[in-house]
C-alpha cells in the first residue's frame, strides 16, 4: 500500500542535489559554534490547544479511539552533540507512554499501538531525513545548517481507533524557529479514501486548511531577540474513515530551520452517528513492509 511504500520513497522530497559532507575533522567546531549561535529558544508551546478546548475537536485527548503523540524534546541516536549525521542515517525518536492526557507535549503518547507482528516495533517516531546534517541543539530541538530538513511522523493506531466512526480529524500542531515550514511539503501520507482493504485507494492528501497559532520573538542565543523568529502552526484533514497508520510529513523552505514542538491530535465528534463501515486493516504482508521500510530508512 502507498502508505508503506512511501517510506521507502522519501528521497522523492529531496532535493536532487547530493546532501552536503562535512568533513569530520572539523564536524564538532561547527556543530559547537553553530548551537551558540543559532536561536536558542525553546519553550512550552504557546497557541497549542487540545481537542476537548478546541472548535476543531471534539473528543477528549486520550480518550477511547482517539490518538495523540506529541514531543517537545527530540533526542537522537547517536547523539549529535558529538557527532552528526553526515553519515546516511536518520535519527529516530521514540515517545513513552505518561498517566495524564493534559501533560505538556513531551514523549506523551494516547492510542498507539505495537505491531501485533513485530514485538517492539515503534507505535509513534520521527524519522528524520537522512544525510540532512540534522543534529539536536543545546535546547533539545533538531536543526540543520547545511540542508533543507524534512520529517517523517508515523503513528500506528490502536484497535480502539481503527473501530471508531468517522469522519475523522487529523490536527497536527508544530512549532519551529528559523526557516519556515513549505506547505506544499505537508501532506498527510498513503491515506486510505476508500475506508476497505480489497478496494482500497491511497492518496498523499494536502491540509485542508492552515491557522498561525502563534508569531513572537526569539532568542538568538546571545542575548538578542529574532523578530517573528518562533512560529505555530495548526494544520487539519478531515478524512471519511479511520485508518491503521498515520504518516504526516513535513520539510523546511530551506535550511536552518529549528524543530521545537509538535503534537498530533486524531479522533472524531463523540456526537457523531455510528457508521457501519469496513476498517482499513494492514495485511500481515503490509506490516512486513512497514516494518522493514521503516529500519532501512533508519539505516541509510
Amino acid at each position: 500500500m502507498k502508505l508503506l511504500q512511501s517510506l521507502t520513497m522519501q528521497a522523492r522530497h529531496n532535493s536532487n542535489q547530493p546532501p552536503t559532507i562535512i568533513n569530520p575533522r572539523y564536524q564538532w567546531l561547527i556543530c559547537f559554534i553553530i548551537m551558540i549561535a543559532i536561536p536558542a529558544f525553546a519553550t512550552d508551546p504557546y497557541g497549542f490547544t487540545q481537542p476537548q478546548d478546541s472548535s476543531w475537536g471534539g473528543w477528549q485527548r486520550g480518550s477511547a479511539g482517539s490518538v495523540y503523540a506529541g514531543w517537545d524534546i527530540f533526542e537522537s541516536n547517536p547523539d549529535p552533540v558529538n557527532s552528526n549525521d553526515s553519515s546516511p542515517d536518520g535519527y529516530v525518536t521514540y515517545v513513552v507512554r505518561q498517566d495524564s492526557a493534559n501533560a505538556t507535549p513531551e514523549f506523551t503518547k494516547f492510542g498507539v499501538s505495537p505491531s501485533s507482528v513485530y514485538t517492539g516495533f515503534p507505535d509513534a517516531q520521527i524519522i528524520a531525513g537522512a544525510g540532512l546534517g540534522i543534529f539536536k541543539t543545546s535546547t533539545n530541538n533538531w536543526y540543520s545548517f547545511s540542508n533543507t530538513p524534512e520529517y517523517n511522523v508515523v503513528l500506528l493506531a490502536d484497535e480502539a481507533h481503527q473501530n471508531s466512526n468517522g469522519p475523522i480529524t487529523v490536527a497536527f500542531q508544530i512549532g519551529t524557529l528559523g526557516a519556515d515550514i513549505d506547505d506544499n511539503e505537508v501532506e498527510l501520507i498513503g491515506v486510505n479514501l476508500a475506508g476497505t482493504t480489497t478496494g482500497a485507494l491511497f492518496s498523499n492528501l494536502p491540509f485542508d486548511s492552515k491557522t498561525t497559532l502563534y508569531i513572537g520573538m526569539a532568542s538568538d542565543g546571545q542575548g538578542g531577540q529574532i523578530e517573528n523568529g518562533y512560529r505555530e502552526y495548526l494544520y487539519l484533514w478531515t478524512i471519511d474513515y479511520p485508518q491503521t497508520a498515520y504518516q504526516i510529513h513535513i520539510k523546511a523552505l530551506g535550511s536552518s530551520m529549528s524543530l521545537d514542538t509538535l503534537a498530533i491530535d486524531i479522533g472524531y465528534e463523540l456526537s457523531s452517528s455510528p457508521i457501519e463501515h469496513n476498517v482499513p486493516m494492514l495485511p500481515t504482508w503490509a506490516i512486513a513492509v512497514l516494518a522493514i521500510s521503516l529500519i532501512r530508512l533508519r539505516k541509510k
